[in-house]
């Protein structure tokens, strides 16, 4: 039963050194983040992981629906970043009950377990690129459109 208090420690401790990371940077992988100003109705798009370049566009009719798509777009980035933390959470502590000396019963056992593992990684890693790539795409677009 220690292994998995060991293992919910890791994939405790993982997870919250990526929300420390993500709190105050505002960070997702795609490395858009926006903000709005009522006053003035500037819409600021950051662009960059932490020196961050910002573009301010005034909020016009014109411009409103593309604002939105990025909204939409970041959000989603966002959103999956989140889902992303849980996730190398639960792979970190999956390794470590993997290398576990007492969970290795047999070598036959051990390495269906690791090629399982592997599998499952390389996949979520080509599935997050993937997804992600999509979302700059996205907005890169959007924010080039805006530019025009």
């Amino acid at each position: 039963m220690k292994k998995f208090n060991k293992a919910s420690l890791i994939y405790g401790s993982v997870g919250l050194l990526l929300f420390l990371l993500t709190i105050p940077t505002n960070f997702n992988l795609i490395g858009y983040n926006y903000s709005f100003d009522e006053e003035s109705e500037v819409f600021t798009i950051q662009e960059g992981y932490f020196n961050k370049e910002y573009t301010p566009v005034h909020i016009t009719n014109d411009n409103a629906s593309t604002l939105s798509l990025i909204i939409l777009s970041v959000a989603k980035a966002d959103n999956i970043w989140i889902m992303n933390i849980f996730i190398l959470s639960m792979f970190a502590a999956a390794l470590f009950l993997l290398f576990n000396k007492s969970f290795k019963h047999s070598t036959k056992f051990s390495k269906k377990y690791i090629l399982l593992y592997l599998v499952l990684f390389i996949s979520f890693i080509i599935w997050d690129i993937d997804v992600n790539l999509d979302s700059y795409q996205e907005v890169k677009h959007y924010v080039n459109e805006l530019k025009r």
